[in-house]
């Protein structure tokens, strides 16, 4: 019985949308000096206060489908990545948090304001965020118009978690290029 519980804990999520259990992602193999954790190979706390200003390492997504909302939430965080979901685009542009958003994961298609309305939105506010969108229904038109303003990735549903974790990555380089996918 040990056995098998210790082996569902090795068990790597699949991005399917439904709810999968790990382990956790906190990873006591490293040692990391008093008063910090290794959290997937990045230490936090004191032994990376002395890099100076903490980039920017927050995700956020945008979708009104909770399901995906929670996979998305559950995939990321398997990753090492902080997460914030929010249900709409303008529950994202009223949070406190939208400043330390690093990454935005949004749906396109949503009530009141699209996932491209959000990204115009944002751009002209001055908060530009690099942003993957995905959507259920793609098109080769809102694919074309969505690379052109500038988004980093344009994601088909259901996901393909190797090209989303590329396009995360991709958002957290400084010089960020746009990327699509059908």
């Amino acid at each position: 019985m040990v056995a098998k519980l210790r082996d569902r804990r090795r068990y790597k999520p699949k991005f399917t949308g439904h709810r999968h259990w790990i382990g956790g992602i906190l990873d006591t193999s490293q040692t990391t000096p008093r008063g910090s954790t290794a959290l997937l190979g990045r230490t936090t706390g004191a032994a990376s206060s002395h890099r100076g200003m903490m980039k920017k390492v927050l995700i956020s997504v945008v979708d009104d489908d909770r399901f995906f909302r929670e996979s998305m939430c559950r995939l990321m965080r398997s990753l090492g990545h902080t997460v914030d979901v929010f249900s709409s685009a303008t529950e994202f542009l009223a949070s406190p948090r939208l400043p330390e958003t690093a990454c935005l994961i949004t749906d396109i298609h949503m009530p009141a304001m699209t996932g491209l309305d959000l990204y115009r939105r944002l751009i002209d506010t001055g908060n530009a965020i690099p942003t993957i969108l995905v959507t259920a229904f793609p098109n080769d038109a809102d694919r074309a118009r969505a690379l052109n303003d500038g988004v980093l990735c344009y994601l088909r549903k259901p996901v393909d978690e190797e090209h989303l974790t590329r396009c995360v990555r991709e958002a957290f380089r400084s010089d960020a290029s746009p990327e699509g996918s059908s």
